[in-house]
């Protein structure tokens, strides 16, 4: 579950890891320094596996769409600074607010029974609280639980039927089952609701992009770029595309574009020598392949 790391300057809202944009006023947010990703060391390149690497990047782009569809930042909880103790401070009696804060500092720290514990005080003092049954969802999804994520999704939803955000999370385990048709409904229902913010765009082409329908996965990576010009991801997907359309020469000068927001990103280095190789560019392909092997963590 993605926590709350900082507040908006503009309107004090709290803000989520990675999100670029505040829901409640628009304010963009600075985006962090760029880390190396997590994953596997990339495999010496070769012909056979681009293949592979296709497939791989279908599973990454479906992936993100449930993995991420917390990035759309809340803007009806409470405003305050952000709690540093190593031990989230008791709600005031009564206070459902406070259980909720409470549950998503235990979340930040990993501690999804105690999390679990506070979105149910909160839940049991305000029936009605649609944050709540969404933060318990991601909770639940945290836990292995589907179902009873689907459920509270579903509760937020029925609260509050305005609330993209729910919308966005429902629709990114729905991708994650498989469950196109319904992620979809979902996706659209969070655009109408909030076309300005990208990251919805970015989840929907992931469905696409699963169901080969690659003309509407660009469309909406195109839409999704031109509200945020420095997404790398976005420049990125559009070179998996490019590259099983068999475009090459569109796909490298996406992933270049990609590597250039993003320098230290193992995953576009290797991309992009996959896309080299499909070029009988091979000495780039291995210079590519050894920066990628370079920035890539070591696994323990």
């Amino acid at each position: 579950m993605s926590p709350v790391t900082g507040f908006c300057e503009q309107c004090g809202a709290p803000l989520e890891e990675q999100v670029r944009f505040c829901e409640a006023c628009g304010q963009p947010v600075p985006a962090p320094p760029a880390a190396p990703p997590p994953g596997p060391a990339p495999v010496a390149p070769s012909r056979s596996r681009t293949s592979l690497l296709i497939a791989a990047g279908l599973v990454a782009v479906v992936a993100a769409g449930g993995a991420g569809y917390w990035l759309w930042s809340s803007k009806s909880l409470p405003s305050k600074a952000p709690m540093t103790a190593a031990q989230p401070t008791a709600p005031a009696a009564g206070q459902a607010e406070g259980h909720l804060a409470r549950g998503l500092e235990y979340a930040k720290q990993k501690n999804f029974d105690g999390a679990l514990r506070e979105f149910d005080q909160a839940i049991a003092l305000k029936p009605n609280y649609a944050e709540a049954y969404l933060h318990r969802g991601y909770v639940h999804r945290e836990q292995k639980a589907p179902d009873q994520a689907l459920a509270d999704f579903g509760k937020a939803i029925a609260l509050k039927p305005d609330y993209a955000r729910a919308y966005v999370a429902r629709a990114g385990l729905y991708a994650l089952q498989k469950r196109d048709n319904e992620a979809l409904a979902d996706y659209h229902q969070a655009i109408a609701l909030k076309p300005n913010v990208p990251e919805g765009y970015f989840w929907r082409s992931g469905v696409y992009y699963q169901q080969r329908d690659y003309p509407r996965a660009l469309a909406d990576l195109d839409k999704y770029l031109s509200l945020d010009p420095k997404a790398a991801r976005g420049y990125a997907s559009r070179a998996k595309i490019f590259l099983n359309q068999g475009d090459y020469q569109k796909a490298l000068a996406e992933a270049t574009q990609a590597i250039a927001l993003e320098p230290q990103n193992a995953g576009f280095y290797s991309l992009r020598s996959h896309i080299y190789i499909k070029l009988g560019m091979d000495r780039r392909s291995e210079e590519d392949y050894r920066k990628a092997k370079g920035l890539t963590p070591s696994t323990p």
